[in-house]
This record gives structure tokens, sequence and C-alpha cells, in this order.
């Protein structure tokens, strides 16, 4: 009978024990889910930030590419101005050539008219 008693408290203090044990093991299991869901909400975040910055380096290497487009635009149409202007210039040396060899046929028939 005693002894009944002594190995029910022995089994009654394993099994508090055991409760203890179990208690604490619980905890650290619900700590480490709280601590993988934080990763795993890290991860689904840093997977939106991911996307994101792709975006934009699409968007930034698109501007850039229309940029590159334009400036090749713009020295295509300023080297045609450039020589437009260059043409124009010898076109105004030469009319200014032709306009003094006129006047001096001019002034060559005037001279003739007078005598």
């Amino acid at each position: 009978h005693k002894q009944d008693e002594e190995e029910m408290k022995e089994v009654s203090f394993s099994l508090a024990e055991l409760k203890k044990k179990h208690d604490v093991v619980k905890k650290q299991v619900i700590q480490k889910e709280k601590s993988l869901e934080m990763v795993r909400k890290e991860i689904e975040q840093l997977g939106y930030q991911e996307g994101s910055a792709e975006m934009i380096v699409y968007e930034t290497s698109t501007r850039k590419q229309q940029i590159e487009n334009a400036i090749k635009v713009t020295k295509k149409k300023t080297d045609e101005e450039t020589m437009n202007s260059r043409t124009y210039d010898h076109m105004i040396e030469r009319l200014k050539k032709d306009l003094i060899a006129m006047e001096i046929k001019k002034k060559e028939l005037e001279g003739s008219l007078r005598t």
C-alpha cells in the first residue's frame, strides 16, 4: 500500500515533469512557428520589392533607350542643318561674287555708253 502510494507519487511527479517539458517544447514550437511566419512574410515582401525593382530597371532602361534614340535623331537633324547652313553660306558667297562682277560689268557698260 505504501509502495503503491510511492509509485503513484513517482508517476505523478514524472507526469508533472513531462507536462512541464511538453509546455516548454510547445512554447518553443509556437515561437519557432511565429519566427517562420515572419521569415515567410519577409521573403514575400522581398519578392514584391524585387518585382518593383525589376519594373523600375525596365522602365529606366526603356527611358534610356528613348533618350538615346532622341539623341540620334537630334544629331542627324543637326548634321543636316549644318550641311544646309554650309550650302547657304556657299550660295551667298557666290551671289556676292556675281553681284560684284555684275557691278563691274555695269560700270564698264555705263562707261562705254558715255563715250
